[in-house]
């Protein structure tokens, strides 16, 4: 359609020429000349006025056809429709007054419809109707091309003569089938409906409907169009689920449900259900209570299935409900199935789309869901909007007490007031009903005036609150409802006169106090009894009360105020349409009208400074019921209160002591055999016993909790436990020869056994366990089920072979029944278990594997009980070291559990472990993944960080995310936690805290790896063959060897041998356990027997794991290492290449242990001095590791490659490649291996001549290093020799003394390393010109040097090092006139120069300085001969003088130079 702007301007003109024509009539006839400025003041109600409104004006339908041609030019839509706009209002302009409403209703749903184009896509078909409708009301109307096109959409036809009011109905069928429908007032009668036959008559409705329209005042706002589309939606159909849905609360989902439930048309097709869900999860005890609801309203009565209970997780128990669910949604589908019902089920207040499905029942069954969130499982949504201005006005002077159609809705003030509350139907309530009680004390013009005044304060703090509040209690709470907030705040609180600016607290108190204590339904007497007891003993309350009659009270009156002002507010509340009392069996009870008050009581509960904090606040709301109930008890007058009260104090009251913490009185009232008596008889048998038990153990849990709190001591076991058992076996005593009963009694005090052994007291449970046994009749079902618990009980105190025989027995008696049991599984499940802890591996996994095996047929049928059967087998696997077999059954559980959407802890298990066989296995990546998804199970479960299956996830995770910190961190916290709380079945502690100490140990923190195994092995103490204890012991071994423990280690080793050998003999425990033991040999030096344990190692593996490729190669790498320690390096090099061999062969050429084989051979070309060799062979490692992305090894390869380098004199290379090694090491945060290679580039500058750098770099080294870390003797050695080139000698004698210190200490006098140290001490004494000192540290190093004297292991530098240690020995001999033994010392020097090739390339000063020396000597003896043949005076004074300078060193500026800038690398 095109569109002509002249046309839009003409429309415009047209309306406003009729605008002013209309205004001039209505000045003329002295009328205000619209409702636009009519005040309460012109009304003059209180004068007798009429008080019934007048017809709509034509004036008023002018103004909203100006509104609508402003918005459409402002927003520029509808332009299009300009043309059959105009033709619409010339019949506008010449209609009857008697449809100025109806056009005056349309042209506003116009507007709206123009607000809101972009809400849907179905907008501009409601515009066209709509106008098409207003154009119906013409003279020669007929049906437009535009409706028609539309309509056809809609596969609805318009025949060309069809008549106007047909159209019109047939146009409002039309509007409320689109997706959103304007909320209006006088739609249905625009479209020529009669309004009186669309009221829906309560009486007619079923009583839980009922119930929601009786909530209202005077009657609900019909919601015609509203209702009409949920209708519409309906179809007087069944099977369609219909959604009623807003955008915020308080918008009268409920209500729209309970008109549409009531509308006579739907009365005629369905039997009407309704279920308050009230948003709480849908546990199988709900849902049964719903259920009994609904059969309730049905007049039917069923019983639905009892949960078995187990020792399980709670996700498993979950599921487990669920089916039970199933279950009992198929009876409730058979009972409605057989009756001739059609059934629309009103679900109110509903959270999750997947409840809906739990409550389909029939094809022939709708639903209705109210909710505020966006569900899936609905066939139709109906969103509910915001009231139109004229619903809202009716609905604000119905909840004021006037007539919905008073004058008074036509003025200002009413109009700004429902726009104030943005038009939402719960604050519009609030604030009439707060304008009602003003205006009876004040008058309507009064009154509302202080509501305007109050409501425009209350907006302006509001919104200055919303902008600029940081606190996040304001936001979170108030965000709902913020302004209704502020207007109860107000309206329950308003000013006290006496008290100035204080608010009055009675309303806010006791509204708070009853939401924060009490269910949603509370009777009359109940709540009455807790508002007298707090207004008479809280002293805000008694200084609040003081002022309304004396300044002090005696007790009677102080209680009979408090009472009466109890009722007060009960009544001010009533008005104020806060709590409703209604009458339930003949008794009142009281309810909050609406969520969002609720939402407001406990804000003020928070905001109201009565106690330090909340929770105190609640605590002593919680202590003043209990005070007036017992009040009530002692004197005498409980039987005042109605049967409710009664009632609810007998289920609930132990609930109200807990919280107010008054234990004592808990245990008196739960010991009390009446009132045990008084529950029954109110609640039934199982319900009593069951809601009885669980309070006591509510009891005991805060009593632990009180208990640790306060004295740090274990807590008692509460004697509530053993007074109900008396009871019980008093009351079996008095009726044994009713067998039904012998069997209920029993079976409760197993439950008490039960109960107790879920919550960790053992030795009580099988105390009550046997007892049950000894009441029990000749019940085949209940022994079984005794025998089960009881086995369970035995096993977690490590009591396993008294476990095996009950669950055996158990079995026994389940497989001689005639029929399935429901618990067989369970019991074959818990006899793996037992087996496992008698340590026999071999027949719990024989066991397991042919269980599975006859369960595989009817999996699905015990889906659970499979997959746990599943997860058993695979650890057993584990524990016996069969990994490969462990990967496949974890990953069978892993894809069986995901099939059946298991979501359980028992799957986050499988995930972890089979991340640790990835780890194993080296493909860290698939590793990640595992663990990973263990995380999101666990989280997907809601369970906290905090947990120690999460914090054990999340060490492993932060592992492989290089965040070592973290991951201490994780495992240090998941630590405490087993060793507060152990789970011993499967030995699934143990095992947890033997990976805590492996992690330790990597780290290098030995003495937390030792303590945290002690904690894993004393799990086992009890089961000394456990082959978790061989692995404890095994790791416990190889931590004990890396702090030099070899005695210790070894005993380790054997005991974990022992448990080997005897429980699975030849296997690969045993071969790991041989290989520490061959690894403590060779830490010892006793090579040939690490040899002959390594051979048989060799021998054992290719023999009953020749597969496995990993183990042969590792085994041959050892025996390479046991000959590089004995200096068979052509030896070590052949083992190590077999060992590549092994693993190029049969894994990729870039395996890691490739690499690691690699490293070892550069180590060992390096020690033989082939350079080049080495070099190929660290290059290769690199390229793999680089690939295998072990950070740590390869900053291993990296550091040996830098030290090669270095000593292939490329020095730049060496330190680029260093520098990459230190950057890993100090991310990785390994304290040794970062000092090391700090080290090594503080030689690199040495080397550089940049001695300055170099000490720093050493002191870093020493900062990171350990104070027991004999790398600090190295890095001192290194660091006096800087300082020594620097001048600094005296500091250079202080760190050389630290250096002998450490090496003594570690290595021993006579090792290579120390007479290293004495070396340079001795340099620096003769430095110091110390002779004497010198000699002594410098004979000490010749001996060292002598004695370790192999070719095979001289180091680079070693002929530099003895040949200047020689000329220093000769010169302090020379000096002191022991020519003799100078003149050996300097034959001794001459013969290094004349063979040492190293000397004359490294250092040929050295050469300079041994030729003088020779040169000299010879020049001397010569001298001596001619001096001889003098004999002279003069000759003989000469001698006298040289032999008076002996002892002084001649020190030679030049040589102390050299001296002092000999870097001596490798020390």
């Amino acid at each position: 359609m095109s569109f002509d702007q002249h046309d839009l301007f003409e429309l415009e003109r047209s309306i406003m020429e009729a605008y002013l024509r209309e205004a001039d009539i209505s000045t003329h006839f002295q009328r205000k000349s619209s409702s636009a400025t009519l005040t309460v003041k012109d009304l003059e109600l209180e004068d007798g006025k009429p008080s019934i409104r007048d017809e709509t004006l034509k004036l008023e339908v002018l103004e909203a056809w100006r509104k609508l041609v402003f918005f459409m030019k402002k927003e520029n839509v509808f332009q299009d429709y300009v043309e059959n706009l105009s033709e619409a209002f010339k019949e506008v302009l010449v209609a009857d007054k008697s449809l100025y409403r109806h056009l005056h209703t349309l042209t506003n749903l116009l507007i709206n419809t123009a607000e809101n184009k972009a809400r849907d896509n179905s907008t501009e078909c409601r515009f066209v109707t709509l106008l098409e409708v207003i154009l119906s009301y013409g003279r020669k109307w007929s049906p437009s091309e535009e409706v028609s096109r539309f309509w056809v959409r809609l596969s609805q036809r318009i025949p060309s003569d069809v008549p106007a009011v047909n159209f019109r109905r047939k146009a409002y069928r039309v509007l409320v089938s689109l997706s959103w429908v304007p909320s209006s007032k006088g739609l249905l009668e625009a479209c020529s409906f009669e309004e009186s036959r669309q009221r829906i008559d309560p009486t007619k409705s079923p009583s839980r409907v009922r119930a929601q329209i009786e909530k209202i005042q005077d009657r609900p706002q019909p919601r015609f169009d509203c209702v009409n589309q949920v209708l519409d939606r309906l179809k007087d159909e069944t099977d369609v689920r219909v959604a009623i849905t807003s955008e915020r609360e308080g918008l009268g989902k409920t209500t729209l449900a309970a008109l549409v439930a009531s509308h006579p048309s739907i009365l005629r097709v369905f039997k009407v259900l309704w279920l308050n869900i009230q948003k709480v999860s849908m546990t199988y005890d709900r849902y049964t209570q719903l259920l009994d609801e609904l059969c309730e309203q049905l007049d039917v009565s069923l019983e639905w299935p009892r949960p078995i209970k187990r020792f399980e997780e709670s996700a498993l128990k979950e599921i487990r409900d669920q089916d039970l669910m199933k279950v009992a949604c198929s009876k409730m589908c058979e009972m409605l199935e057989s009756r001739e019902d059609n059934i629309l089920l009103v679900l109110d207040d509903v959270i999750d789309g997947k409840v809906i499905d739990l409550f389909r029942f029939s094809e022939r069954q709708s639903i209705i869901v109210t909710t505020a969130a966006a569900l899936t499982g609905v066939d139709w949504s109906v969103e509910l909007g915001y009231l139109s201005e004229e619903e809202s006005i009716e609905l604000f002077l119905t909840e004021a007490g006037f007539p919905f159609d008073h004058i008074l809705g036509l003025t200002v003030e009413v109009r700004k007031i429902v726009n104030q509350c943005d038009r939402h139907p719960l604050t519009i309530r609030t604030v009439a009903r707060w304008f009602r009680m003003k205006s009876v004390t004040a008058g309507v013009a009064a009154g509302m005036a202080e509501i305007l005044q109050d409501l425009a304060h209350l907006k302006e703090v509001d919104d200055d609150m919303t902008l600029n509040s940081d606190d996040d209690e304001v936001k979170g709470e108030k965000s709902a409802a913020p302004f209704l907030f502020d207007v109860l705040s107000l309206a329950l609180g308003p000013k006290r006169v006496e008290e100035g600016s204080n608010q009055t607290i009675l309303f806010f108190m006791c509204l708070a106090s009853m939401v924060a204590i009490f269910p949603r339904k509370t009777p009359l007497d109940t709540l009455l009894l807790l508002w007298e007891q707090l207004l008479k003993s809280d002293s805000h309350a008694v200084d609040e009360m003081s002022h309304f009659d004396a300044d002090s009270l005696p007790p009677a009156q102080l209680k009979k105020l408090a009472l009466k002002q109890a009722v007060f507010v009960a009544e001010g509340l009533t008005h104020m349409g806060i709590i409703i009392v209604s009458e339930e069996n003949g008794n009142a009870t009281v309810e909050v009208h609406h969520q969002i008050y609720r939402d407001f009581a406990l804000y003020m509960a928070k905001q109201m400074d009565l106690a330090e904090t909340y929770e105190e606040t609640v605590q002593n709301w919680n202590k003043a019921f209990v005070t007036a109930y017992f009040t009530q008890q002692i004197q005498g007058t409980l039987e005042e209160l109605e049967q409710n009260s009664q009632t609810y104090a007998t289920k609930q009251l132990p609930s109200h002591i807990f919280k107010a913490k008054m234990f004592p009185i808990a245990e008196t009232v739960l010991g009390e055999s009446n009132f045990f008596h008084a529950r029954i008889e109110c609640m039934g048998w199982d319900r009593a016993v069951d809601c009885h038990i669980d309070d006591c153990f509510m009891l005991q849990q805060a009593l632990n909790k009180s208990i640790e709190e306060e004295t740090g001591h274990a807590p008692r076991l509460s004697p509530v436990f053993e007074q109900i058992a008396s009871v019980l076996t008093e009351q079996l005593e008095n009726d044994r020869a009713d067998q039904s009963l012998t069997f209920a009694i029993a079976f409760a005090v197993c439950k008490i056994g039960i109960a107790l052994a879920e919550n960790g007291h053992h030795e009580a449970a099988t105390e009550y366990l046997e007892k049950s046994w000894s009441m029990s009749p000749d019940s085949e079902e209940l022994q079984a089920k005794l025998l089960y618990f009881s086995g369970w009980v035995q096993l977690c105190t490590n009591q396993c072979e008294r476990a095996l025989k009950m669950v055996r027995g158990s079995r026994r008696i389940i497989e001689d029944s005639a029929v399935e049991h429901e618990m067989l599984y369970d019991v074959l499940q818990l006899q793996a278990d037992a087996l496992v802890g008698e340590c026999e591996y071999r027949e719990a996994l024989a066991f397991l594997v042919d269980t599975i095996e006859t369960l595989r047929p009817n999996a699905e049928k015990h889906r659970i009980e499979f997959g746990m059967l599943l997860l058993k087998k695979s650890l057993v696997e584990v524990v016996m070291g069969y990994l490969d077999r462990a990967k496949a059954s974890f990953t069978e559980c892993v894809e069986w559990k995901s099939r059946t959407n298991e979501t359980s802890r028992s799957l986050s298990l499988a995930h972890k472990y089979l991340g640790d066989i990835a780890i194993e296995q080296r493909k860290v990546s698939e590793a990640r993944e595992h663990y990973e998804n263990g995380l999101h199970v666990l989280d997907s479960l809601k369970i906290g960080t905090d947990d120690v299956d999460h914090l054990l996830l999340t060490g492993r995770a932060k592992i492989l995310r290089k965040d070592w910190d973290g991951c201490i961190e994780a495992l240090k916290q998941a630590r405490h936690l087993i060793v507060d709380k152990p789970n011993v079945s499967m030995d699934q502690s143990a095992a947890d805290l033997r990976y805590i100490a492996r992690t330790y140990h990597q780290r290098g923190d030995c003495d937390d790896a030792v303590s945290v195994l002690q904690d894993s092995l004393s799990l086992t103490d009890l089961r000394l063959y456990s082959l978790e204890r061989s692995a404890g012991l095994l790791e416990l071994a190889n931590v004990l060897l890396d702090q030099d423990q070899p005695s210790e280690g070894l005993l380790c080793l054997e005991q974990s041998l022992e448990i080997s050998i005897l429980k699975l003999g030849e296997c690969v425990q045993l071969l790991d356990t041989l290989n520490a033991i061959g690894n403590v040999h060779l830490s010892l030096g006793a090579y040939e027997e690490a040899l002959t344990v390594f051979y048989k190692v060799d021998e054992l593996t290719r023999r009953i794991a020749p597969d496995d490729v990993e183990r042969i190669a590792g085994v041959l790498y050892s025996i390479g290492e046991v000959h590089d320690a004995k200096k068979d390096f052509t030896e070590a090099v052949e083992k190590f290449n077999e060992c590549m061999e092994v693993l190029r062969l049969q894994r990729s050429q870039d395996h890691p242990h490739i690499a690691k084989a690699l490293q070892r051979l550069g180590d060992v070309t390096v020690l033989q001095k082939d350079y080049d060799t080495a070099y190929n062979y660290f290059v290769e490692a690199l390229r793999i590791r680089k690939i295998d992305t072990d950070e740590r090894n390869l900053a291993e390869t990296m550091h040996s490659l830098g030290v090669l380098r270095r000593k292939q004199k490329q020095i730049d290379v060496a330190q680029e490649t260093l520098l990459d090694a230190l950057e890993i090491r100090q991310r990785l945060g390994n304290g040794r291996e970062t000092g090391e290679t700090l080290l090594e580039l503080g030689n690199i500058y040495r080397l550089k001549g940049n001695a300055e750098d170099a000490i720093s770099l050493y002191e870093k080294s020493l900062e990171v290093l350990e104070q027991k870390d004999d790398i600090r003797g190295s890095v001192y050695l290194a660091l006096s020799h800087a300082q020594l080139s620097e001048g600094l000698d005296k500091k250079a004698l202080k760190c050389c003394e630290q250096a002998l210190s450490i090496r003594l200490a570690a290595y021993g006098k006579d090792n290579l390393k120390t007479g290293n140290v004495s070396r340079s001490l001795g340099i620096i004494r003769y430095l110091f010109n110390n002779g004497d000192e010198a000699l002594v540290h410098l004979n000490e190093f010749v001996r060292v040097i002598e004695m370790n004297d192999d070719e095979d292991n001289e180091e680079e530098g070693d002929d530099v090092d003895y040949l200047l240690s020689v000329l220093l020995m000769f010169d302090i001999h020379k000096a002191n006139g022991r020519e003799e033994q100078a003149r050996n010392l300097l034959e001794v020097a001459k013969d290094v120069c004349e063979e040492s090739e190293d000397v004359r390339e490294q250092l040929p000063e050295l050469i300079e300085m041994t030729e003088r020396r020779i040169k000299m000597q010879e020049e001397k003896v010569a001298h001596k001969e001619v001096e001889k043949e003098k004999k002279g005076l003069l000759a003989r004074l000469n001698l006298s003088n040289e032999e008076g300078v002996l002892g002084k060193l001649m020190l030679e500026p030049s040589e102390c130079e050299t001296m002092r800038k000999i870097p001596f690398i490798d020390d």
